[in-house]
């Protein structure tokens, strides 16, 4: 493991990860979508004022296939809770077991490893479709839950990875790794906080593991997105995710040439990482004002 790689863990053994955990969260999300669409599909003929008869039509021909899509998903009920149950036990005995340098070396020597982060970046987009439709409607699962157990196994199991030199390799180097890194950020960014903190530092452990390496800093910053991922809910999160964040903020802004920090300064809430140099003590409290320090440096 390099120096200043963080591992995580959860619990034991075994790497059988099934499509089909993958299938049932890409239909209860369609599924979702749908009574979404709708729903605003309603809203907008109720905006054009359109005659009433028509809209009535409209409305009961939707409310039937609202009622259809309801009905679908509790028939993928029925189906979805097994397989979350089974993926959430195989996911977290992975990422227990990947806490060992042994283990991630033995995975990433697998040819089916490319498949792996293939589902990681299903499962994880597919929960974040699936449970956050939008800033205004947010319910994430509970970190208890078999769903926040399912996808905080898989997103684990990348933080351990990810603490190995050859996981970040992987991570950046091969296509499918590279997709799941671009997944990662999008995800950070919607994830409520501090609700979904449970997940939130899994995902900040990986990406501050990356960005350790000047080549995962550099191609993170290429990327795009990541300061403005971190900088969302920067202030409602808890104590060791605000940490994480602070840390790698600082290396974003310190690692690379003042012209680059100039590019992503916009996107760094200065305000409240002022007011975390005031009220915090300590570790993040200097790290908040080295940030701000870099970014006046670069001004």
């Amino acid at each position: 493991m390099a120096a200043g790689a963080k591992t995580e863990c959860q619990h034991s053994n075994d790497c059988k990860i099934m499509n089909e955990e993958i299938n049932v969260f890409d239909r209860v999300s369609e599924t979702l979508t749908t009574i979404t669409r709708n729903l605003s599909f309603i809203s907008k003929c109720v905006s054009n004022n359109l005659p009433l008869n028509d809209l009535e039509n409209e409305i009961n021909q939707l409310t039937a296939e609202t009622q259809s899509v309801k009905n679908g998903v509790l028939d993928i009920s029925d189906i979805y809770l097994p397989y979350v149950q089974n993926g959430s036990t195989l996911a977290c005995m992975l990422w227990r077991a990947c806490r060992e340098p042994e283990v991630v070396n033995s995975m990433l020597a697998w040819y089916k490893f490319p498949e792996f982060l293939r589902i990681a970046t299903g499962t994880l987009e597919s929960f974040t479709n699936t449970y956050i439709i939008d800033s205004n409607e947010i319910s994430i699962p509970a970190a208890g839950s078999e769903e926040g157990h399912f996808v905080a196994g898989m997103v684990g199991t990348v933080a351990n990875m990810s603490a190995a030199h050859s996981g970040r390799e992987i991570l950046l180097s091969s296509e499918h790794g590279q997709q799941l890194m671009s997944c990662m950020v999008e995800a950070l960014a919607s994830i409520p906080a501090p609700d979904g903190d449970y997940l939130r530092r899994l995902l900040l452990m990986a990406l501050y593991n990356v960005v350790i390496e000047d080549v995962g800093l550099n191609f993170l910053l290429k990327l795009g997105g990541l300061p403005v991922a971190i900088g969302r809910n920067i202030l409602s999160q808890g104590e060791e995710c605000l940490a994480l964040s602070l840390h790698i903020l600082a290396l974003c802004t310190s690692a690379i040439p003042s012209s680059a920090v100039k590019g992503i300064s916009k996107n760094i809430p200065r305000e409240d990482l002022k007011r975390i140099a005031k009220a915090e003590s300590g570790e993040n409290c200097l790290l908040a004002m080295e940030i701000l320090q870099n970014l006046k440096r670069s001004a």
